[in-house]
């Protein structure tokens, strides 16, 4: 697998019922988000973690 993309963000979720995205995961905050290509299935990943608040 390769990264292909590194950001931060905000990671939510769409609500359906209530149409409206809402924070994912019991605190607020940013998380570094990527995504990863495996080459050979051409398949891709996405993997979110919580980033320190002193980052």
């Amino acid at each position: 697998e390769v990264p292909i993309v590194t950001a931060r963000a905000s990671v939510m979720t769409y609500d359906e019922p209530n149409k409206k995205w809402i924070p994912k995961g019991k605190s607020q905050g940013l998380s570094k988000v990527q995504i990863f290509h495996h080459t050979s299935n051409n398949t891709f990943r996405v993997v979110a973690r919580k980033v320190p608040d002193h980052e």
